[in-house]
């Protein structure tokens, strides 16, 4: 609308103008506040799931480095094992009559 076509139209129909634009306005900035809302709450969950992601990438390094520690624990014990064996002379057919309670 013009500035020619604004200053024919009535007062009231000015003020209607005034109103129907206000309430545009209101119902714009109820929509950007839900859409604000909506965008807080999307950064939120993808704040929490990287998160989770780098919780889950700890976790994951954790248990490989105990995996690794239990392997050479376990290795270490094997040879204790069989050094022990070595100088009590035992073999795997004396180990088991031992285990047994047989004698030889």
């Amino acid at each position: 609308m013009t500035d020619k076509e604004l200053r024919r139209l009535s007062k009231e129909n000015l003020l209607q103008i005034m109103i129907d634009q206000q309430k545009r306005i209101e119902q714009l900035e109820a929509e950007l506040e839900a859409k604000d809302q909506a965008l807080a709450e999307k950064a939120e969950l993808l704040d929490s799931s990287e998160s989770i992601s780098a919780t889950t990438q700890k976790l994951e390094t954790i248990l490989a480095e105990t995996e690794k520690q239990a392997s050479t624990y376990i290795d270490d014990l094997k040879y204790m094992i069989d050094n022990l064996e070595l100088r009590l002379g035992d073999t795997p057919v004396r180990r088991r009559r031992r285990v047994e309670g047989k004698s030889e």
